[in-house]
């Protein structure tokens, strides 16, 4: 089964539906969990997605180094996706200020036998190591359970990362991370693509009034049911 994921404090809720909205129209995506604060979402979803509440999360100490803000532990909990969906194998996990503009319907492929899948960040990486953004990520959560997702679990709790999970996820899964294609996450931050599948406005000023982020923000529920999965015609290069 496909599925994906979001994390989103209360105040992301409203900037999560255009991505969502998004992903729905441009995959064949067949579950999608999101990890919130409460025990139902505020608006009436499609029956494919499920909340979770996380709000009672025991994975991440309170006291953990990285508990430095009140919705940190939302951004860590990617990294416990593994113990999060028990049941779940392969996931894509995305941020609330991504847009898929795309078919992204062979993105949960790309992983293979690695821990994870993501776009590389050319000016964090350097000779010896190639450092990625987990802004979109393809999780191997079955790889994870072989005690590498116990080490970065516990690695967030006790010791200090400038960009939380990001950095831990890094620094341990080192080797066992595949290169993917720019087009799945274009941002500030990564190799530019000229035909974009997935936008990522990470760190960008008032990127929820982007006419794109509006275009996904408008639409309804329903008339993403009958848009066809498949119907983009653009395809990325593999940059």
């Amino acid at each position: 089964m496909k599925c994906a994921v979001y994390a989103a404090t209360r105040n992301l809720y409203d900037k999560l539906l255009p991505s969502l909205k998004s992903l729905l129209a441009n995959s064949d995506v067949e579950k999608v969990y999101l990890l919130i604060e409460d025990d139902k979402f505020p608006v009436e979803l499609p029956q494919e997605v499920e909340c979770i509440n996380v709000s009672n999360q025991k994975y991440f100490r309170k006291m953990s180094p990285n508990n430095v803000y009140p919705w940190a532990y939302m951004c860590m909990m990617r990294a416990a996706l593994y113990k999060v969906l028990p049941d779940v194998d392969v996931v894509l996990s995305l941020d609330v200020d991504t847009i898929v503009d795309g078919d992204i319907s062979g993105i949960w492929d790309l992983v293979g036998d690695n821990y994870m899948a993501a776009v590389p960040e050319p000016s964090r990486s350097g000779e010896k190591h190639t450092y990625f953004n987990t802004g979109v990520v393809v999780f191997n959560l079955e790889k994870m359970r072989d005690g590498m997702g116990d080490r970065v679990v516990k690695a967030l709790n006790w010791r200090r990362y400038e960009i939380l999970e990001q950095d831990c996820l890094n620094e341990l899964c080192r080797g066992k991370i595949r290169a993917i294609p720019s087009a799945y996450n274009a941002c500030q931050f990564t190799k530019a693509s000229e035909n974009p599948k997935i936008v990522h406005y990470a760190r960008l000023p008032n990127w929820f009034n982007h006419p794109l982020v509006q275009k996904y923000n408008e639409m309804a529920f329903d008339e993403l049911r009958q848009t066809p999965k498949r119907g983009r015609k653009r395809v990325a290069r593999d940059d």
